[in-house]
């Protein structure tokens, strides 16, 4: 069974981006729920299978691609798109999250590194 996957996982298109470009970001997700959502926080904002509670999403989209609930889609797999200039240059971990609202459960190894120069 190649590709099986038990859990969420994610994967950054690139390690690095310029800040001229789009952050692109690839999610399997073997259990969709309607309000699942991609949060970009700042590098290291995860601990001990959460997101501080003094750390926010420096952007988010949910699951589907926008912003708009009545939009989302139970969607298992697929790409993500924030628009080029969204972040400042920095290190940053994407997680996909279920809760809307806190604490937002993470697994730190289903998460993606990306670094914006």
């Amino acid at each position: 069974s190649h590709g099986l996957k038990k859990g969420i996982s994610l994967k950054s298109g690139k390690k690095q981006y310029g800040q001229k470009k789009d952050i692109a970001i690839f999610f399997y997700n073997p259990d969709p729920g309607e309000g699942d959502w991609v949060g970009v926080f700042r590098s290291g904002a995860a601990e001990n299978g959460e997101i501080a509670s003094n750390e926010f999403p420096v952007d988010w989209l949910y699951a589907c691609g926008s912003k708009d609930f009545e939009a989302t889609t139970y969607k298992r797999s697929g790409r993500i798109t924030f628009p080029a200039g969204t972040f400042a240059a920095g290190a940053y971990e994407a997680f996909l999250i279920k809760q809307d609202s806190r604490p937002y459960l993470v697994d730190a190894s289903a998460g993606t590194k990306f670094n914006v120069v």
